[in-house]
């Protein structure tokens, strides 16, 4: 299937919130799907990520999309991050630079002793829309829109690794320093 073909059938099954698995197997699918998500969007974004890959989350359409979403009335962004390589480099990222604007956005660095107990990553969107990688080291997924069973379990699961995860404050990329405060 050729993208623009791929990305008619995302936004098919995005409107029609069929809860059918859509298979995702490359940057391009995974950006197409992330940009339904936040298109679907409506109160609360979960990221549980390795390391917020800018191949699928940066992109003009991407930021725009977000930060629309984060002008919602009580929109909320909560971000894990698995990599604490990547930790000192979220000031530059384009996503991060455009919504770092206060409470709305929550990062979070995943303790490395947490992260040995699952290999998966997703997106989960209201507790009923997600995209979900089996192996985090691998860009390979299913998505859905609709499954609030699924959804709710992601979303339960994300809760319970980011409440054990620490905060991370965000500092421009022109700054130096960076403040971290222990959950």
């Amino acid at each position: 299937m050729n993208e623009s073909m791929y990305r008619e059938d995302v936004h098919r099954h995005a409107v029609s919130e069929d809860g059918e698995f859509i298979y995702n197997s490359s940057y391009g699918h995974a950006r197409d799907l992330v940009e339904e998500l936040f298109i679907k969007a409506e109160h609360e974004v979960c990221i549980l990520t390795n390391r917020l890959d800018q191949r699928v989350f940066s992109g003009k359409s991407i930021t725009d999309l977000a930060d629309y979403f984060m002008a919602k009335s009580g929109a909320k962004l909560r971000v894990l991050i698995e990599s604490s390589e990547v930790e000192d480099a979220l000031g530059s990222h384009p996503m991060i630079e455009k919504l770092d604007n206060g409470d709305r956005l929550d990062i979070r660095l995943v303790p490395e002793s947490a992260t040995k107990y699952y290999k998966y990553n997703f997106m989960v969107v209201d507790g009923k829309h997600f995209r979900y990688e089996a192996d985090r080291q691998q860009i390979n997924a299913i998505a859905t829109f609709g499954d609030a069973i699924k959804g709710d379990h992601l979303r339960k699961i994300f809760d319970k690794i980011w409440n054990h995860s620490k905060i991370v404050k965000i500092m421009p990329a022109s700054c130096e320093a960076r403040e971290e405060v222990t959950a």
